[in-house]
C-alpha cells in the first residue's frame, strides 16, 4: 500500500517523533522509519493485528533485527497516543516483540582493512573519505559520532585526542587517543582541502555545507562499492575492528572500555573473543609469562 507522506497516520508519527526530546537524535530518527515502515494510512488500521503480521513478516524474512525495532517503536507509539488522550486504549498493548537477535559483527581482517583503504583513497574526495575510514577504525567511531565531530571543539591535535560529546549511550563524553597517521590526515584535510575554514562539522560537503546523516552515510557506501563482493563492508565492523585493534597491542581493558564508550566493562570484554586464535594468543603476553618472571627471580 502506498503512503502519502502527509498522510493522517504520517502526522501523527511526525508529532510523536517531535515530542521525543528526551531521546537521543539516533533513537528518534530509528522510531519514524520504523513506524514509517507500518502499513497504516490512519489511526484505524494501527491494530493488534497489524503489527502482530508485520512483526511475523519481518520474521519470515530473517529480518530478526528489524522486527525487534518496528516493534518497540510501534508499543512506545501505543503508549504514547493513551498518555496524549489520542486513543483511550493502547492497541499494542498485548503483542509480543521478539528480542533482538545477538549478532556480532566481526572485524575486519587485516588484509580487508588494506583493501578498505585504497578504496577509500580511490575516492574523488580521497583526502576527505580516507580520513573518514581512517577514524571510523582507528578511533572505534559510530557512524553517527563521525558525523558529528565538529572542528575545532572536537579535535585536539596538540594534546592528540578527540572528545566524543553525542554518543549512543549515556556513557557522557569520552576522550579518544589519536594515532599518529589520524593526526597527519586530520591536518592534512583542514589546511588542503576542507572547504571552509571556519569552525563547524569537521566533515563538509564539497560545497562546505553540512552533510546530511544519510548523506554522510552514502560516503561509505561508495567505497562498499569499490570493493570486492568478498568483503562484507559495514561501517560498524571499523568500530569493532578498531576496539579488537585495541586489545590486540595491549590497551589496558578499562582504557579499552572508556574510548569505545562502553557502559560496562562486559561489554568491552565481548570483543576479546575475537582473540582467541594461537596466532593472536602467541602475540599475547601470556606467550611468555613464565619466562619473563622466572627468568627475572633467578638472576
Amino acid at each position: 500500500m502506498a503512503r502519502s507522506l502527509s498522510s493522517p497516520f504520517m502526522e501523527v508519527i511526525e508529532s510523536f517523533v517531535l515530542s521525543r526530546h528526551d531521546l537521543r537524535e539516533w533513537t528518534r530518527r530509528s522510531y519514524e522509519k520504523s513506524l514509517r515502515r507500518l502499513e497504516c494510512a490512519t489511526l484505524a488500521d494501527f491494530t493488534e493485528e497489524m503489527l502482530d503480521q508485520h512483526i511475523e513478516a519481518k520474521l519470515k524474512a530473517k529480518r530478526l533485527t528489524t522486527a525487534h525495532h518496528d516493534g518497540i517503536a510501534a508499543k512506545q507509539l501505543g503508549k504514547w497516543l493513551v498518555e496524549h488522550h489520542i486513543l483511550e486504549r493502547d492497541p499494542v498493548e498485548t503483542v509480543h516483540v521478539p528480542k533482538q537477535p545477538k549478532k556480532g559483527r566481526p572485524p575486519f581482517k587485516d588484509e580487508e582493512v588494506v583493501l578498505i583503504l585504497d578504496a577509500a583513497r580511490d575516492s574523488a574526495q580521497s583526502e576527505r573519505d580516507e580520513l573518514i575510514v581512517v577514524m571510523s577504525i582507528a578511533c572505534a567511531l559510530r557512524l553517527g559520532e563521525l558525523h558529528r565531530l565538529a572542528w575545532p571543539d572536537d579535535i585536539d591535535l596538540v594534546e592528540r585526542v578527540l572528545y566524543v560529546r553525542q554518543a549512543k549511550t549515556d556513557a557522557g563524553v569520552r576522550t579518544v587517543v589519536l594515532d599518529p597517521r589520524v593526526i597527519t590526515l586530520i591536518d592534512a584535510y583542514v589546511k588542503d582541502w576542507r572547504p571552509s575554514q571556519q569552525p563547524g562539522p569537521l566533515f563538509l560537503t564539497n560545497h562546505g555545507d553540512p552533510f546530511s546523516y544519510d548523506g554522510f552515510s552514502q560516503i561509505f557506501r561508495r567505497v562498499r562499492k569499490r570493493l570486492p563482493k568478498s568483503v562484507d563492508y559495514k561501517s560498524h565492523r571499523g568500530r569493532n575492528t578498531g576496539i579488537v585493534n585495541w586489545w590486540r597491542t595491549g590497551v589496558h581493558p578499562w582504557d579499552a572500555q572508556q574510548m569505545a564508550g562502553h557502559k560496562t566493562a562486559q561489554q568491552t570484554r565481548e570483543y576479546a573473543k575475537y582473540l582467541r586464535t594461537p596466532a593472536e594468543l602467541r602475540r599475547s603476553p601470556a606467550a611468555t609469562t613464565f619466562s619473563t618472571i622466572y627468568s627475572r627471580k633467578s638472576a
